[in-house]
Parts: structure tokens; sequence; C-alpha cells
């Protein structure tokens, strides 16, 4: 069990609500890089919310997700909505098209990384939770694979083992079957 001050889960639900203004990567045209500077400019406290909680352990708590699927009459939290999740990934995702955009390959293979951490780093909750995070962990894959070309040897490599760890620490569905049934 992880002590609130040292859940960064909580710091997700925060940079979420954080989160201003129309995400331009969901309009039907391509973003300009000023739609997508300004959005990420009016984002700043989201995006460093959001990499803070990621140093941290992300620990869902699994006791009021069980209680809210039990009592309907519990108002849901954030969380438990799927636009919670995919509202983190695309603010990521933006930053990266932007990084992009400005050839600043490398940190938009941080951000599309970060992406994926959002999905993959969570720990606690149930089956429903872990259906809702990944695919925000797809969402970063999809254009960090397309960046691997543009990238330096050490940012593919310290990315490469990043991720190579997430997934060796992952919790195994198992243990999330488990806690449903207790």
């Amino acid at each position: 069990k992880v002590p609130p001050e040292a859940n960064g889960f909580l710091l997700l639900v925060e940079a979420s609500q954080k989160i201003v203004g129309s995400n331009p990567i969901l309009q039907s045209t391509p973003p300009t890089k000023e739609q997508l500077e300004n959005f990420v400019i009016a984002n700043q406290e989201a995006l460093q919310t959001v990499r803070k909680a990621l140093s941290m352990p992300c620990v869902i708590p699994t006791e009021e997700a069980i209680s809210e699927f039990i009592n309907p009459s519990i108002p849901p939290k954030p969380w438990m909505n799927p636009m919670f999740w995919h509202d983190l990934g695309r603010l990521l995702i933006a930053e990266g098209k932007l990084k992009e955009m400005e050839g600043k390959f490398d940190e938009a293979a941080q951000s599309y990384t970060d992406a994926m951490k959002v999905g993959l780093k969570l720990r606690g909750g149930l089956t429903h939770h872990k259906l809702l995070a990944y695919p925000v962990m797809q969402m970063g894959q999809k254009p960090l694979v397309k960046l691997i070309p543009r990238l330096s040897a050490g940012t593919s490599t310290r990315i490469a083992n990043e991720l190579l760890e997430l997934l060796e620490s992952e919790e195994p569905i198992s243990f999330t079957f488990e806690r449903e049934h207790m």
C-alpha cells in the first residue's frame, strides 16, 4: 500500500483536471505547429504534474474502485471514465508531435514514452482499469515506433531500457483477478 502523498496515481488525476483547451490532435485535419504550440504551452502545468506522477509509484485505490462498482449510488471518480486516461495520453502525444515538428526527435520520443508509461506504470485497480490503460500505452507506442530511425543511439537505448524495466515489473493480470474476487 502506498501512502497518498507518495502515490503518483493521485497526481495523474490532478493532471487530468488541469488540462485546458481543445486538443488539436482530435480535429479532423492534421494540427498545425501553432495549434500544438498553443495547446502545449497552455498545459505546461498538467505536463509537469504528469511527469512528477510518473516518477512515483502509481497505485489505483482498489477499495474505492470496488465500492463504486458494488454501490452505484456512489458518484464515480474521474478515473473511472475512459476519457481520463485518453486525455492524459493525448496531451503527451500533442507535445510529442510538436517536438517532432520542431525537429527535436529525442524529446518527442520521451513524450511518446511518457504516454506509454501512463498505461504501463499503473498498479492495483480492477480489470476495467487495465482495459482503459492499455489503449493509452498503444497511443504512445505507434508514433514512437515511427520515430525510431530518427533517434540518437543514446535516446534509443535509454527508452528501450525504461520500457523494458516497466514491462518486466508489470503487475500480472492474475493479481488483478485475485483482487476482484476478495
